[in-house]
């Protein structure tokens, strides 16, 4: 995913200090969030960057609702993701 981990930030009243409060401390090395009672946000170099980032997130969001609904989502193994990461920026 172009995304990377993507964390879900505790809900915030909508246009208040509130909300820019509690998604702070998750802003750091990330590229999408999840705004719990909101829905995503993503960010890029251009908006292109940032829409191609969030049919990505959209795209696994289905992948996962899909294996949940199917009884389990089967996770890699450790070390798996960094070597699949390590590979694309190669």
């Amino acid at each position: 995913m172009q995304c990377g981990r993507v964390p879900v930030v505790p809900y915030g009243t909508p246009g208040t200090a509130e909300l820019a409060d509690r998604i702070e401390p998750y802003l750091a090395g990330r590229e999408a969030w999840l705004l719990a009672n909101h829905g995503a946000v993503t960010v890029g170099v251009t908006l292109d960057a940032a829409w191609i980032r969030m049919e990505s997130l959209e795209h696994a969001a289905r992948i996962l609702f899909t294996a949940r609904a199917l009884g389990r989502v089967n996770e890699l193994p450790p070390g798996a993701a960094a070597r699949l990461a390590e590979q694309r920026n190669a």
